[in-house]
């Protein structure tokens, strides 16, 4: 499905009290907007329903939503619910449907977070420090640790999905993927969509939604500190791997130690980033508060 037609100038007819409406971001279905609102800097999200204006006028109803507007109204009720800064807050445009250029589009607003990327940030000669580290598992941990107490996980930790605020501080993005583990949110298989790279071992095989819970999003955060430690994933070894040989090093394959790559890391931290990568659940962290301990007492140290 391609991105809404939709202008900077069409989002202010619509929402006249949009100012500064800056260049949009462009993935996939979505268009994102920068903007101000009363003057604080905001995000609109825009994006293309699967129901069309020239449907039946009940094609909005509730027994006809599409995939799009779930995962929109989820986002939208995970942060509704975050109590940390660790997660975006929402802006003042709620969640709705409009239609234009003979289009249902879906449109919502949030916190614009000032930072960069995470994922370009690997890519620049910025130096993950021990402190780096620590800050950066105890905020997506805590991020974790919100969605968790909904009993909802997050499935898409990556580093696309995340961003180091100007001020130092790491925010998990775009929790709409996120299901609760008592919806039906998993395909028939049990099989848990997923960018390559970034599943738990639990997830790849069929019975994954009985077996995942936070211990699942824990792992894709052990990848994530990973790569930030040593600036290569622990699973894909060479650029253009194939996906079945990226399940199966997952599987399989146990990550070179962290401290022979980059013997700058302390051994507490990589014993708590191997713990998080650990193939088996049982053996990572209970829970994302003790984890965030674990990283509060090497802080200590």
């Amino acid at each position: 499905m391609s991105p809404p037609n939709i202008s900077g100038k069409d989002l202010v007819q619509l929402f006249p009290f949009v100012e500064a409406v800056g260049n949009p971001f462009i993935g996939g279905q979505k268009i994102v907007f920068p903007c101000k609102i009363d003057g604080i800097d905001y995000v609109v999200k825009v994006l293309q329903s699967e129901n069309f204006p020239e449907e039946e006028e009940n094609s909005f109803e509730q027994d006809s939503v599409d995939d799009v507007f779930e995962r929109a109204r989820r986002e939208v009720d995970i942060l509704r619910c975050s109590q940390t800064r660790s997660l975006p807050k929402l802006g003042p445009i709620d969640l709705q449907r409009i239609s234009i250029n003979n289009q249902s589009l879906v449109v919502f607003s949030e916190e614009f977070i000032d930072g960069q990327e995470l994922h370009d940030l690997l890519k620049t000669s910025f130096n993950f420090t021990n402190g780096e580290i620590i800050k950066a598992g105890i905020g997506i941990a805590s991020a974790i640790d919100d969605l968790w107490k909904i009993r909802c996980i997050h499935r898409d930790i990556k580093p696309k999905n995340i961003k180091r605020r100007r001020s130092g501080e790491y925010v998990l993005l775009d929790p709409g993927i996120a299901f609760d583990l008592e919806d039906v949110s998993l395909t028939a298989t049990g099989f848990v969509p997923h960018t390559p790279g970034y599943i738990a071992p639990e997830c790849i095989i069929p019975d994954s939604k009985r077996d995942t819970d936070c211990r699942s999003d824990l792992f894709l955060l052990g990848i994530v500190l990973y790569e930030c430690a040593t600036k290569h994933h622990p699973f894909i070894q060479k650029e253009n791997m194939r996906r079945g040989d990226i399940i199966s090093s997952i599987l399989r394959d146990e990550p070179l130690p962290i401290t022979s790559i980059n013997p700058d890391i302390s051994g507490e931290i990589e014993n708590i980033i191997m713990r998080l990568l650990s193939k088996r659940k049982h053996s990572r962290f209970k829970n994302p508060d003790l984890l965030m301990r674990a990283l509060a007492a090497c802080e200590k140290e």
